[in-house]
């Protein structure tokens, strides 16, 4: 899909009611509205997984109202209880109703120029409201939008490139945020480029159980059944990736056997504006629908972490390495030990600290397990490149280049201690490999996961 159509629907979707109408509203009751936006949001859906283009996305009022056997001009006079579902899909009230698809300046203007301001590879540009505005005379203008106005935040600019450049600019002087706390670059729109490790077969949910020793397959309801086999096709890729970059077992990417094992799930525990997350008392990680992609590193670091911590009573082994003997993980305490120290005293330590103290940042970005992920995804990143493949549901936007603008607020390392820290995890690959090839199992046997006891 067109990054032009697909903006035009990110906008369609924010400018749909998201509750029913109150009780009374053109005289029909709650109930009535109720039912009639369950109806408006079963055809609404029906109407996003049938769009191809960005001319069919600007239909949805016509298309709406067809279904009613009507256009968007007849259907007015239509009584508002045998058309309510239409009414129903777009915000309104007592004073006036809007038809499905009605934009509002913000709306119309951002429909245009999201993907010029970086969108969908920033979701932060969904909260601006500062956009270009070319004038008669030809010149450009950052202007920011309040209500139906346009208001000048800067003078007269001779480019597009430059106006937007000046519209990323003001837009975070707004939002009073640094370049740390803006969104991770998706890789929502970029596909994977290497190996074929599925042979060109589709993936089932049983597939990545049995393979790489998962616990279950969770989806949750955001996720329509028309994107669900692609995402299984990445999801068993990136997982391969992994798998071969760690030079371990398949099977060993659970972390476990069983109920023991680590569950994952597509768009089904989403929390808050999270990309991704791992649930320590769950022991799963979640990949959220629309800004997963890139995630699948970092949040399998947190899981073997956590996996490492419960050898004492810890839900993170980073944080407790300091006072704790590496028990329990044998063949690579020196590996972990090497890795902690040198994130203790890093300059990416240091880095996290400074962004703490920027505005709107929480009090997370300097402890040892959030260093410990960035740093090994970073790395897995490092070993793609090297090998000249992308995986782009593994992991994203760690590289230096796609923080040139800021690198002082990067959250990832940077220069020689990049590939000093990279050299940790590559001790720690060759310490894994030693132990995989010395765990083959007999026939019949269960392969167990080295380096922790019970497992």
């Amino acid at each position: 899909m067109a990054p032009a159509c697909a903006a035009y629907l990110a906008m369609l979707y924010d400018s749909l009611a998201t509750a029913p109408k109150a009780d009374g509203i053109f005289k029909l009751t709650a109930d009535e509205w109720s039912s009639a936006y369950l109806t408006a949001v079963r055809l609404i859906r029906q109407f996003f997984e049938e769009v191809q283009t960005l001319e069919e996305a600007k239909t949805l009022a016509q298309w709406f109202a067809r279904h009613y056997g009507e256009t968007p001009r007849s259907i007015v006079n239509r009584p508002i209880r045998d058309v309510a579902p239409y009414w129903a899909a777009a915000p309104g009230g007592r004073r006036r109703m809007r038809s499905p698809g009605s934009f509002t300046t913000r709306q119309h203007l951002l429909s245009i120029y999201m993907p010029m301001l970086g969108w969908p590879e920033s979701k932060d540009v969904l909260k601006t409201n500062v956009v270009p505005c070319e004038l008669e005379d030809g010149t450009w203008r950052a202007v920011q939008i309040k209500g139906d106005s346009l208001i000048y935040v800067s003078g007269a600019i001779a480019t597009l490139q430059d106006a937007l450049h000046e519209c990323e600019r003001e837009s975070h002087r707004m939002l009073g945020t640094s370049a740390a706390l803006r969104s991770r670059r998706s890789a929502s729109i970029q596909p994977r480029s290497g190996p074929d490790v599925r042979f060109g077969r589709d993936i089932s949910g049983d597939d990545l159980m049995r393979e790489f020793g998962f616990r279950g397959v969770q989806w949750g309801e955001s996720v329509p059944q028309s994107e669900r086999q692609s995402l299984l096709n990445e999801g068993w890729d990136a997982l391969c990736d992994l798998a071969e970059i760690l030079c371990i077992p398949r099977r060993w990417i659970a972390l476990g056997a069983g109920d023991d094992a680590l569950g994952i799930a597509f768009g089904a525990r989403g929390v808050a504006r999270a990309l991704a997350h791992y649930e320590p008392a769950l022991n799963i990680i979640n990949l959220t629908r629309l800004r997963g992609r890139g995630c699948l590193a970092h949040e399998w670091f947190h899981s073997a972490d956590r996996r490492a911590g419960r050898r004492h009573g810890a839900d993170s082994y980073m944080e407790i390495a300091w006072r704790m003997p590496c028990e329990g993980l044998q063949g690579i305490e020196p590996q972990l030990q090497g890795l902690y120290s040198a994130l203790r005293t890093s300059e990416l330590r240091k880095q996290a600290r400074r962004i703490e103290a920027l505005p709107q940042a929480q009090k997370y970005w300097s402890t040892m397990c959030e260093l410990g992920a960035r740093a090994f995804e970073s790395w897995v990143q490092d070993s793609l490149v090297l090998d000249g493949r992308f995986s782009p549901l593994l992991v994203h936007g760690t590289l230096e280049k796609d923080h040139m603008q800021h690198p002082d607020e990067s959250p990832y390392p940077r220069g020689a201690e990049r590939f000093q820290l990279g050299e940790h995890f590559e001790g720690l690959v060759v310490a894994l490999r030693a132990m995989a090839n010395a765990s083959t199992p007999a026939p019949g046997q269960q392969m167990r996961l080295p380096g922790f006891k019970g497992a």
